[in-house]
């Protein structure tokens, strides 16, 4: 296998590994949330901060009414705070589960340095194990189940910031939201996080579409990690031509990596799903939807990179029917490893 065709194959390898990213980028995003129209007339009705006071018949909490908001307001914010702190024990567990990994690698490496004569051979034997490949396909299940249960929890913190920012706050305060005009008007916090100027580039935390578009995503940097690690050695078991038999291999790594993507999918619905009281903005669009219509359009991307994998796999292994009319065979690909992989896909 010549350089020029190694560097073809590798150059391919990094181009989907670019795509499968990128494609993963919506799946990871938080989208901005709001109540729909019917449920936020309550705090629509409020006065605005600069009018004066509506001539609507708006509820005023007063006496036992304002005590139990207020209760109903503090225990809001302790399960906002205990969800959040749910949030970092699961990172936590997904961080030991990728150093243990690692422990795991280096301590291989430390062993087969060990062994000089045929150490060469042990640390190409493991990049082409389809035991070391179904080991990740299994932690990469454990770390999107681990983010599964995080984006449950961040959706089930909006709803509840929702309430605060629709109906506790205009309720106390008596003020109007959305806030009609911005400059000059006091902001509550949840308020101050959802705050939207349709007329400008001002938006708060949860209405801006950037921020969650690009900042987001960075909490599922260790399964983007693990995944990408799975996906090239999903990758090179696919160019082994060693034992066992092609077929057997295959349909023990092909039913790894459904399960992966099937768990995937899992996440990306989950993590876009609200209830039917709720709107979402889809990214990196600015049409808003609710149900199960929005949880549907984020499986697409999901499917793009399921797809496209397993065909670029079946292409390394010479499995597409042109390829196998042709007779192109596995072997004939070059690995990522380089010359000495040659050894094993000859």
């Amino acid at each position: 296998m010549s350089s020029t065709d190694r560097s073809l194959h590798l150059i391919g390898r990094s181009i989907v590994l670019l795509l499968t990213s990128l494609f993963l980028l919506p799946v990871f995003s938080v989208q901005p949330m709001k109540l729909r129209n019917r449920l936020a007339y309550y705090a629509l009705s409020q006065p605005a901060w600069n009018q004066p006071a509506s001539k609507l018949q708006v509820w005023k909490p007063v006496g036992t009414a304002q005590d139990l908001i207020k209760t109903e307001l503090q225990k809001t914010i302790d399960e906002i705070k205990l969800r959040i702190e749910e949030e970092d024990a699961w990172f936590h567990y997904k961080i030991l589960l990728v150093g243990g990994l690692l422990i795991a690698f280096l301590q291989y490496i430390k062993e087969t340095k060990r062994d000089q004569p045929g150490s060469n051979q042990r640390l190409e034997y493991l990049f082409n194990s389809q035991s070391a490949c179904s080991a990740l396909a299994l932690a990469c299940i454990i770390a999107l189940a681990i983010d599964i249960h995080v984006r449950n929890n961040t959706v089930v913190i909006q709803q509840l910031a929702l309430w605060i920012a629709n109906f506790a706050e205009p309720a106390l305060l008596q003020l109007r939201f959305p806030v009609p005009e911005l400059q000059g008007a006091f902001l509550p916090w949840e308020q101050f996080l959802r705050v939207g100027d349709p007329g400008t580039t001002v938006a708060g935390m949860h209405q801006d579409n950037l921020y969650g578009f690009a900042f987001y995503p960075h909490l599922h940097l260790l399964t983007w990690l693990l995944y990408s690690v799975y996906l090239v050695m999903f990758q090179q078991v696919n160019l082994s031509q060693e034992t066992p038999p092609r077929q057997e291999r295959s349909s023990i790594l092909i039913f790894g990596f459904v399960l992966v993507h099937l768990t995937l999918a899992i996440l990306a619905w989950i993590g876009h799903a609200a209830p039917s009281a709720f709107k979402l903005r889809l990214i990196p669009f600015n049409e808003w939807c609710w149900g199960w219509q929005n949880s549907v359009l984020y499986l697409v991307p999901v499917l793009l990179v399921s797809v496209g994998n397993l065909l670029y796999a079946f292409f390394l292994q010479g499995s597409l029917p042109w390829q196998r009319r042709r007779g192109v065979s596995g072997g004939e690909s070059a690995s990522f490893l380089g010359p000495a992989d040659q050894t094993v896909a000859g």
